[in-house]
């Protein structure tokens, strides 16, 4: 089985996916918990507590009340380096916010060679109504070698939220989308 230990830390991060709004739409009746089709073969168990907020082709945003989870679905070369497109998602993720910090992308181990996987991490300042706020970005983006069917898993998160249970979260989430990547091709 396909398992990963991505670790959020209180480095990591969180946004509301201004690049992907676009492709999200409000659920009609969002579950809480179940599994979501994420499109190319790809399925996206929530953790308990989560529950959808929108779907779209081939993404879903999920929220515990206080972070939020996107799982997106691509097709893509399978010769894409998954570092390189998981800092251009947070590059592309921060534009229209201010202060963006990233740290560079680490390789992951996803437990098959099957698939080529990075996380990273990024902070960013938002501004709205109600003033700043410092948000954080964890992500991690795998591709499968055989085909090219990626899947990016993207924590959003303020500072003052309890890491640990998030990364319990994100890990179950992260691993349901890779399971199923892993077996397709």
């Amino acid at each position: 089985p396909t398992a990963v230990r991505a670790t959020t830390g209180a480095d990591a991060g969180r946004h509301s996916a201004a690049s992907t709004t676009s492709r999200l739409t409000k659920s009609s009746q969002p579950p809480t918990g179940g599994t979501i089709n994420l499109g190319n073969g790809i399925e996206l168990t929530a953790a308990n507590g989560w529950e959808v907020k929108k779907t779209g082709k081939n993404v879903a945003q999920l929220s515990d009340g206080k972070s939020v989870f996107l799982g997106q679905s691509l097709q893509i070369s399978q010769s894409t380096n998954p570092a390189q497109l998981c800092d251009a998602w947070h590059r592309d993720v921060a534009e229209g916010t201010s202060n963006g910090e990233f740290q560079d992308p680490k390789d992951a181990e996803v437990g098959t060679t099957r698939l080529k996987a990075a996380t990273c991490v990024a902070q960013v300042t938002v501004s709205g109504g109600q003033g700043t706020t410092k948000l954080f970005l964890f992500s991690l983006a795998s591709v499968r070698q055989s085909d090219g069917v990626t899947v990016i898993g993207t924590a959003y998160f303020t500072p003052n939220v309890d890491t640990a249970q998030l990364n319990t979260d994100f890990t179950s989430m992260i691993n349901s989308m890779l399971r199923s990547q892993s077996a397709g091709g």
